[in-house]
């Protein structure tokens, strides 16, 4: 298996409200890591003396399918209540990373002329741990 491209990824979440279960329903995903660092720069010097390095989390951004009746997940529930929450990045026969501290930050709704309706999901994550 060597070299073969990824073809699966899925998200699992465990929380009180919305229980522990895999995502079915999402269409895309973004991680994006909001950690940072810099050069430090001295008064007396052309270069750089070190390096600064900036603390964060980051955000997952999910793009669901909107679904009739009672939905997989009450986003605008999670957001509303602030509860926090764990989820998991799962690619298939691949790495597993878990994020830890999650909540929602905001919720949106788009729809098209083609019959596609979704919600996207900003997530705020404070720590994540490979699995």
């Amino acid at each position: 298996m060597a070299n073969q491209n990824a073809s699966l990824a899925r998200y699992i979440i465990n929380s009180s409200s919305a229980r522990n279960k895999v995502l079915k329903k999402v269409k895309t995903g973004k991680v994006t890591d909001n950690r940072d660092a810099e050069h430090a720069k001295g008064s007396g010097s052309k270069k750089p003396v070190g390096v600064i390095r900036k603390p964060g989390g980051g955000t997952i951004e999910l793009t669901v399918y909107q679904e009739k009746g009672v939905p997989e997940v009450d986003w605008v529930a999670l957001l509303d209540s602030e509860e926090f929450f764990s989820l998991t990045r799962e690619v298939v026969d691949g790495p597993r990373t878990q994020f830890l501290e999650c909540t929602v930050a905001n919720v949106g709704e788009d729809d098209d002329d083609e019959g596609g309706h979704n919600i996207t999901v900003k997530i705020l994550w404070s720590d994540r741990k490979p699995l």
